[in-house]
């Protein structure tokens, strides 16, 4: 694939298993600038979920992210309200693919990030340990695949590409208000629908 940033055995693992482990994606310095961004900027914890977790890394015990490999082969499924008010997929097929299919622990040390495809299952447990687990999340969707009804995952914006240094360069920034985040997250009207 021209322009991937993968490499040969790294496409192969996205194309078989739905996902990659990139280690050491963010360097100890960049990892530094985002931690104090993330830890200082008092507009964006007012916006966080937060778990008010202690230090540590993302491993079983904190609940880190679980993916079911290969699940992206079983195509899209059914989204909806769960028992317990949470959203997610529809359980019945969920069985059905775990009798078939492994679960993965996605463990992961400061800076790695797992990159994986839309359809992949996945899961993260309640973190009930004394570590911390902070996440950084970033969807990507083709531009023509712009959602049509508003909800979490906002509107298409065109991104734009920086080299690798732009995190040094840019240091660490606060954002300037509250307004900049989403007040809430909404999911649109067919993800209310019960299932289960």
């Amino acid at each position: 694939m021209s322009g991937s940033i993968f490499n040969a055995e790294q496409r192969y693992a996205w194309d078989r298993d739905g996902y990659v482990l990139v280690r050491k994606l963010f360097d100890d310095e960049e990892i530094a600038i985002l931690r104090g961004a993330i830890e200082g900027d008092p507009a964006l914890r007012a916006s966080l979920y937060d778990r008010r977790d202690a230090s540590g890394k993302a491993t079983r015990e904190n609940g880190c992210l679980q993916v079911v490999k290969g699940s992206h082969h079983c195509g899209r499924i059914e989204h909806g309200v769960l028992p317990g008010e949470q959203v997610g997929a529809d359980p019945r097929r969920v069985d059905e693919i775990l009798k078939r299919l492994p679960v993965e622990h996605a463990e992961m040390e400061p800076g790695d990030g797992l990159f994986f495809h839309a359809n992949v299952l996945h899961r993260s447990d309640q973190n009930r340990s004394a570590q911390r687990r902070w996440t950084v999340l970033h969807c990507y969707n083709a531009a023509r695949n712009n959602p049509y009804l508003e909800h979490h995952h906002p509107q298409y914006t065109p991104l734009q590409k920086v080299d690798d240094g732009a995190i040094k360069r840019a240091g660490i920034r606060f954002a300037q208000s509250r307004a900049e985040f989403r007040e809430r997250s909404a999911n649109p009207p067919e993800l209310n629908k019960r299932i289960g």
